[in-house]
């Protein structure tokens, strides 16, 4: 860990695509003293950012580097509310990475595998000047009673993946080729869904939450890998804790999460199966379910399936209409029963769009 007086050069690396396309975000050149080299940012979401970077203690092999992406405007004037954001995020970052090591346990493969966790200074964080100034190397947050140390900031070092996201590759992949794509997805979230009863005799399941072309990366051969488990919630005995608020992206999102912040609302994979309908709405349509979307007016847009073309094989238009259901009870009830179906319609060899 570095401990606050040696740091590294600071760069910055600039954001090539997306939303926040040309924002520049600081970081040390090096991190972990030496060790990992930054080369570029790879990906990034509403809350994370991952590095290209090469590990110079594994014959400079290239691997990933999460990092928490911090936005300025959720701290607004008030420090106690910033470090408190500070605080819930490195919460959520923690939790992802006990989530990982669930994944690997459960023999799940087209995930990221952690290879190294670590803290180290964020200029980010330690340079920057804010609207109630700046943080200090060390802030008590008084409503929680808690001393945190802010200018060093949790790393989650991952394999390196190959590919480009599966929105970068929508405009020319075969239909065929993200039927088989998000069929596998929905293998994955399958697994992702089924409790385990844990050593304390509690049964866990993961809901995946957030899932959306961008959370996709697609290699070459058109092999998945699903990315960002930040928002993903932990269900222990068929309940959510109050605490874990998850994330969703307004679109994508199904329309039973409307009140994921009550700790009564119930969650179950269901949710990730909507989702997964509305990355094949968003495929066959060309329309972009986030546009349709307004985050306080008309945050769960419906996603008809009369848009899709009228040429499309009608089992398939069936298939997505019933994914889409915003009543639960009529949806697929399980990423397995819905990649069935997608199985269904590609050994059926049909002449797809």
């Amino acid at each position: 860990m570095n401990k606050g007086g040696d740091h590294g050069r600071v760069i910055g690396l600039e954001f090539e695509r997306g939303s926040e396309k040309g924002k520049v975000t600081k970081i040390q050149s090096r991190l972990k003293g030496e060790r990992y080299i930054i080369k570029e940012v790879f990906a990034y979401g509403g809350m994370g950012i991952i590095l290209r970077a090469q590990d110079s203690q594994a014959f400079n092999n290239e691997v990933l580097i999460k990092a928490i992406k911090y936005q300025a405007s959720e701290f607004a004037f008030d420090r106690q509310r910033a470090v408190f954001n500070i605080y819930q995020f490195r919460q959520m970052f923690k939790r992802e990475r006990r989530i990982l090591c669930e994944l690997r346990a459960r023999g799940i493969n087209p995930v990221p595998h952690m290879n190294d966790f670590f803290f180290d200074w964020n200029p980010e964080l330690a340079t920057s000047t804010f609207k109630f100034g700046k943080l200090e190397k060390e802030e008590l947050h008084s409503i929680l009673g808690l001393k945190m140390s802010i200018h060093q900031e949790p790393y989650m070092v991952m394999e390196r993946i190959y590919g480009r996201s599966l929105l970068d590759r929508l405009s020319n992949i075969s239909a065929r080729a993200v039927l088989i794509i998000v069929r596998d997805v929905l293998n994955t979230l399958q697994k992702m869904h089924e409790p385990i009863t844990r050593d304390d005799g509690t049964r866990l399941q993961l809901i995946y939450l957030d899932l959306k072309p961008d959370n996709i990366i697609v290699d070459d051969h058109d092999r998945m890998t699903l990315i960002d488990f930040g928002g993903c919630m932990p269900i222990v005995d068929g309940k959510k804790r109050k605490e874990q608020k998850g994330a969703l992206t307004h679109g994508y999102a199904a329309p039973d999460l409307e009140f994921i912040l009550s700790s009564k609302d119930r969650v179950d994979g269901r949710a990730d199966v909507y989702s997964a309908g509305a990355l094949l709405w968003r495929f066959f349509t060309a329309k972009d379910p986030i546009r349709l979307a307004d985050p306080l007016n008309n945050p769960f847009p419906v996603l008809s399936p009369d848009e899709l073309p009228r040429d499309l094989y009608k089992p398939l238009k069936d298939i997505i209409a019933r994914a889409l259901e915003r009543n639960v009870e009529r949806r697929f009830q399980s990423a397995a029963e819905f990649a069935g179906a997608l199985t269904f319609v590609l050994e059926s060899n049909v002449e797809l769009p």
